[in-house]
């Protein structure tokens, strides 16, 4: 599935606006056309400009959360935390976008025979709704926890059962007010079956939870992919300003380029 993600050909261009709406509390999606030659996989993210301002100066990366072939269209669920995200707020239909994209290496493809647990934590919403929505258009049957402090912070997207009836999509909210009563880790840990010969586990969220996850995970023997979240200059490898500590003593990954997704094992968790 994802195998030749840090291959994919970069472009930068000039978009459309299609859509641009709240869909949670804090939380907006924007679609916009898509003109590259290479589909963004999970995992994957572009970095946007509206080109109605240079305040602020540089790009910012947004995760992707859908793609779709037919109509050649691209989404990101974000949220508005300041002023870049406020200034794409105001985008509407119609509206040109600087996009630079697909940027990074996305998840690779789960290992035959395991179930994959897939984690999502608040803004590491986007590439967990893509890669579960994806495994499940190749066959899959992926667990998929959808977590928040409450409800009104779950973005109203489709989930639906996604074939069969299986369920795929499960939430969970740290106060108990849409499914589950407590953390992504918390659910995970509390379901059964978790061994490292039938799962693997793949996240984004705040680096606390997958923190979290990568200790559950390592204890128990299990892989786990993390989508690492960080502020970025270039998003392409060349200012260093999203390394972040490998476990190797010294060493240094770039988010934009050696990531977003990196096995856990690899890096240093404090």
């Amino acid at each position: 599935m994802c195998s030749d993600a840090g291959k994919a050909l970069v472009k930068q261009f000039v978009s459309g606006v299609l859509k641009n709406i709240a869909v949670a509390e804090g939380y907006r999606l924007l679609e916009f056309e898509w003109s590259a030659q290479t589909a963004p996989l999970p995992g994957q993210f572009v970095t946007l400009w509206n080109r109605s301002s240079t305040d602020p100066l540089l790009r910012r990366p947004f995760a992707v959360s859908a793609f779709d072939r037919d109509s050649n269209s691209c989404e990101i669920v974000y949220q508005l935390r300041g002023k870049a995200t406020k200034a794409l707020s105001a985008c509407r239909k119609g509206d040109p976008l600087d996009v630079v994209g697909p940027l990074g290496h996305g998840f690779p493809s789960p290992q035959s025979g395991k179930l994959p647990y897939l984690l999502a934590g608040g803004i590491g919403f986007g590439p967990v709704y893509y890669l579960a929505n994806t495994l499940v258009s190749q066959g899959a049957r992926p667990v998929a926890i959808i977590g928040a402090q409450k409800a009104a912070f779950i973005p109203d997207v489709p989930y639906g059962g996604l074939g069969n009836g299986t369920r795929i999509f499960r939430f969970c909210t740290d106060d108990g007010s849409r499914g589950y009563h407590g953390t992504v880790i918390d659910m995970l840990q509390s379901l059964d079956d978790l061994t490292p010969d039938s799962a693997e586990v793949f996240a984004c969220g705040p680096r606390p939870m997958l923190a979290a996850a990568a200790r559950f995970c390592d204890s128990a023997g299990i892989t786990c992919w993390v989508a690492m979240e960080q502020v970025m200059g270039c998003g392409v490898g060349a200012c260093m300003g999203c390394a972040i500590q490998a476990r190797e003593p010294g060493e240094y990954l770039r988010v934009c380029t050696e990531g977003p997704v990196f096995n856990a094992k690899d890096l240093l968790w404090k």
